[in-house]
């Protein structure tokens, strides 16, 4: 394939460099050097930036910033609530009388920014680094409770395996989401709390359809990244396209994890290109 050289000059593309080419959405692709896709999806700026091309605005809240105990009230408040109900309105009934103008103010910073999804609500989203210095982890006993829905409380995840696995263990590691997200494409989160963090530290890469995810009937959350997705689903589909079969069978062709299987065929069946014929077992639709 022959690009344009101004192409490949503005993308910093030099010989040896590693490519991707991955569907954006139904009618695009996103093209770039694997190094910068990565850093898009953790929200870091490419390693190298070609000459003679603008280096890309930073936001207005750098991290050497300052969140006042006041400011700090209104941003607890919009983490009490689920991002999916971050709306307008929900969070105009939680906010105390004379906490607006605040929000307003962290809008303006960039602390607090607004985003728009597919049903064209507009939601409420808090910075990443804000997030991390100011609110992950410090969430009091009574506020996790309040926040976790009644008729699904969290349950251990049951292990076959006498050890849990190694990726289990490192969710409650710091920064742990992205890391092992980025090394081997998948992750299965098995409680609320915990996807509702990872949507918010992903939330740039999730519109920008690097980052799928949904929720399975096992109440289990699937999240991968769209190269990992695109690697494998056409092999899964070419398996699956006669008969249905078990996820173990397709792990074992492919020659990947079982969660990984399950996790390309979950987000697939969502866009109704997979069917579950029975418990752990597909076919092409």
């Amino acid at each position: 394939m022959n690009l344009p050289f101004d192409v490949i000059n503005s993308l910093g593309i030099k010989e040896g460099d590693e490519v991707d080419f991955i569907r954006y959405n139904v009618k695009s692709f996103l093209f770039a050097k694997k190094s910068d896709l990565l850093s898009a999806i953790e929200g870091k700026p490419s390693a190298e930036q070609p000459s003679g091309q603008r280096s890309s605005p930073q936001p207005a809240a750098a991290p050497e910033e300052v969140v006042t105990e006041k400011e700090l009230d209104v941003l607890k408040v919009l983490d009490s609530i689920r991002y999916a109900e971050r709306t307008s309105e929900n969070i105009s009934k939680a906010l105390k009388p004379g906490m607006a103008q605040t929000l307003s103010e962290l809008q303006k910073r960039k602390i607090v920014n607004t985003y728009k999804k597919d049903d064209g609500v507009l939601r409420y989203g808090i910075a990443k680094w804000v997030y991390d210095k100011y609110l992950y982890g410090k969430r009091s006993t009574a506020d996790k409770q309040q926040k976790a829905r009644p008729s699904e409380p969290e349950k251990p995840i049951a292990q076959k395996e006498a050890q849990p696995k190694k990726w289990i263990l490192k969710l409650t590691e710091h920064d742990a989401f992205t890391e092992l997200l980025e090394s081997q494409g998948y992750l299965v989160i098995a409680n609320t709390p915990d996807a509702e963090r990872l949507s918010s530290m992903l939330e740039t890469s999730i519109r920008m359809g690097l980052v799928l995810g949904t929720r399975a009937f096992n109440r289990k959350f699937y999240v991968a990244l769209r190269s990992y997705i695109n690697k494998y689903a056409s092999k899964i589909l070419g398996l699956i396209s006669d008969k249905a079969k078990p996820v173990s069978e397709i792990a074992g062709e492919i020659g990947i994890d079982e969660d990984g299987v399950r996790t390309i065929l979950y987000i697939l069946s969502e866009s109704g290109e997979v069917v579950e014929r029975r418990k752990d077992s597909f076919k092409a639709a």
